[in-house]
């Protein structure tokens, strides 16, 4: 048997520190969102009765296609006249989540719109879940995550970014921090999520003083194709 020389032994060491380093990425950057259509799955809103806003219009205001036809049009969220403004977002989940199943990554996709006043060093928006089983579709005001009588929500609240203030972009999409832990814990407290069933997800300002606040697009709005909100997941296996 010929001996190795150094060029193979070169050759063998490099070979295995490829292999070993083909997992670089999940085991360094496991947050990292994986190249796209490798293992991801996006969810758009496919109808109008899965977004709007809970908003302030004199007092506070179910808007289901948000502020359509009202000055600068969009869903706002954050703050206005002393109440927490939000959006909400329902995503049917075609495949379900089933028990056990562990996202690797999960991220809320909102089109920016508009702007109005928000303080880029200090505004953060707070993304709550709802710890149900099948979301239904929002028709009241009781539903607003600050009411009494709202759903349960998944604990704790995501806030948007994670420090600092959010540097909304217009004309842009804005992604959210990673929601796979949030999705996990419903999944792992719902025993699962059976296909065709619904998520949904509020965002809301960080704070209910002054009157600042983001704006995304409204699945209603005449430039709203292509432009929907969307839930992006990564269904790698860990």
């Amino acid at each position: 048997m010929r001996p190795w020389g150094l060029q193979s032994r070169a050759t063998l060491v490099l070979a295995v520190i490829g292999h070993l380093c083909g997992a670089c990425s999940l085991l360094f950057d496991s947050n990292a969102p994986p190249p796209n259509g490798e293992c991801e799955q996006t969810l758009s809103i496919s109808a109008d009765v899965e977004d709007g806003e809970v908003g302030v219009i004199g007092t506070l205001t179910l808007l289901p296609q948000g502020e359509l036809g009202i000055d600068l049009e969009g869903i706002y969220m954050g703050a206005w006249s002393g109440f927490r403004t939000a959006g909400y977002f329902r995503f049917a989940l075609p495949e379900g989540l089933a028990a056990g199943e562990r996202l690797r990554y999960a991220t809320l996709r909102l089109w920016g719109q508009n702007v109005d006043s928000w303080n880029f060093d200090t505004d953060q928006l707070r993304i709550q879940l709802e710890n149900v089983a099948d979301a239904q579709a929002v028709t009241n005001l009781s539903r607003t995550p600050d009411d009494e009588e709202a759903e349960p929500m998944i604990s704790p609240a995501q806030l948007w970014p994670e420090d600092g203030g959010l540097e909304w972009i217009v004309n842009d999409f804005n992604d959210s921090p990673n929601l796979a832990p949030m999705l996990s814990a419903l999944v792992e407290q719902q025993g699962g999520i059976n296909p065709g069933a619904h998520v949904i997800f509020w965002v809301a300002g960080d704070f209910n003083d002054g009157e600042r606040e983001v704006a995304t697009l409204d699945f209603s709005a005449a430039e709203a194709e292509g432009r929907q909100a969307q839930l992006v997941l990564s269904r790698c296996a860990n």
